[in-house]
């Protein structure tokens, strides 16, 4: 399947996870779990893969998250909810899904009355923001959809003065590779192949036009076929204490997740 292909599909899936969230707030659900309907439950296990790599983004803001944020590739707004719970006073949502982000930015400004939140919908290789207009720029999980992944993540830091690209897939090959496929974990959106993302390429590419960058390889997924136990609080802690270990100790060639961060020179 073509990169044009899979953004298609991605906005098919999008529109119909609105639908499923409709539903679900028909039926009397949270309108803040609402944002995170999809492939996987709403679960200890997600928040906790969301709370690791989020911690590689607060740490290098230092404590100061009350700025204007952009968020691309935004679903549904789960993590706009995600940076406006840190304390982010303007929140916008970019998507390729215009059903996907009014959702969102009808939930969070419900939610979040005394915030500025905006939604549009649109191609993050080429947006309608002037430079620097952002304090942050966050793609998560939304990178690897792109057919030019440097230009996307060019984009980003153009339009703010540090950019976040958090929990993407990472390029493996021989023993890593194989047994991601044995696994499953190489397949998204009920069977589409996962686009990896090399990291030493895109920093260097990104180093070249001038920007510094910094990123780290980390084992972070929950697999869907311990989904049964994504709710034990005790399988949960000791299943992310063992990634702990593998980020620790084994060869960071290995871990198959990037988180990466851009920031302008001087």
């Amino acid at each position: 399947m073509s990169k044009k292909q899979d953004l298609q599909h991605e906005i098919r899936e999008l529109d119909a996870l609105v639908e499923l969230a409709q539903d679900f707030l028909d039926r009397g659900g949270s309108p803040l779990s609402s944002l995170r309907m999809g492939v996987r439950p709403d679960t200890l296990a997600e928040r906790c893969l969301e709370r690791k790599n989020l911690s590689f983004l607060l740490k290098r803001l230092g404590g100061s998250f009350r700025g204007k944020a952009l968020v691309v590739a935004a679903g549904l707004g789960r993590e706009g909810h995600l940076l406006l719970e840190a304390g982010f006073q303007e929140v916008h949502l970019l998507d390729l899904s215009l059903s996907g982000v009014n959702h969102g930015l009808k939930v969070l400004r419900q939610a979040y009355p005394d915030r500025k939140i905006h939604a549009l919908a649109g191609d993050f290789t080429s947006m309608p923001y002037s430079d620097g207009f952002f304090d942050i720029a966050l793609a998560y999980q939304g990178l690897h959809h792109l057919p030019d992944q440097v230009q996307g993540a060019a984009e980003l830091i153009r339009v703010s003065r540090k950019a976040f690209i958090l929990s993407e897939p990472a390029r493996l090959g021989g023993f890593m590779g194989t047994l991601m496929n044995l696994l499953g974990w190489n397949t998204e959106y009920g069977g589409l192949e996962t686009g990896r993302i090399d990291p030493v390429a895109l920093a260097s590419e990104l180093q070249k036009m001038g920007f510094q960058v910094e990123f780290e390889r980390i084992w972070q997924y929950f697999p869907a076929c311990l989904s049964n136990f994504a709710k034990n609080g005790r399988f949960v802690a000791a299943w992310f204490a063992m990634l702990s270990v593998l980020d620790r100790f084994l060869p960071p060639e290995m871990a198959h997740a990037t988180n990466i961060f851009i920031k302008r020179r001087g």
